[in-house]
Order: C-alpha cells, then structure tokens, then sequence
C-alpha cells in the first residue's frame, strides 16, 4: 500500500458562520429547515462538527446550544 500525505482541506478556521441543516427529529414539512451556527469545533468521538446555535426557529433548538452535524455550510468568505 502506497503511503500519501493527509490532506487537510476539511479542517475549518473557528468562528466561521455556518447553515445547519435540522436534524431529522427535528425537521417539519413546512418550517425552517436551516438553523444559522457558528464552527466552535470538531466532535471527539466522531467525524462531525460542533456549532453554536445563534438563531433558529426549529422547535427545541435554542439559542446558544451546541449541536453537531456533518451537513453544514461554510460561509467563508
């Protein structure tokens, strides 16, 4: 097997504003379905990132609760 370098293209500056998706216990045919989050980190036992929910208007997801996801999108510009 042929060793190659690690690529380190996913790895994210903290503080990036972030779109969440609901997760599906959460997700509703006709609300939100997106949740506005700040990158605050990486997960420890798993491959998914931590986000700081800052405004959300998805029944019991407040603001200030730390969620993880992997279906995020990066506003990085």
């Amino acid at each position: 097997m042929a060793w190659r370098a690690p690529s380190y293209n996913y790895l994210k500056i903290w503080g990036y504003l972030v779109k969440v998706l609901a997760p599906l216990p959460k997700k509703t045919k006709l609300g939100m379905k997106t949740m506005d989050c700040a990158f605050v980190g990486y997960a420890l036992n798993s491959n998914t990132y931590r986000f700081l929910v800052y405004k959300s208007e998805i029944p019991d997801t407040h603001i200030n609760m730390i969620i993880k996801s992997r279906d995020a999108m990066f506003f990085e510009d």
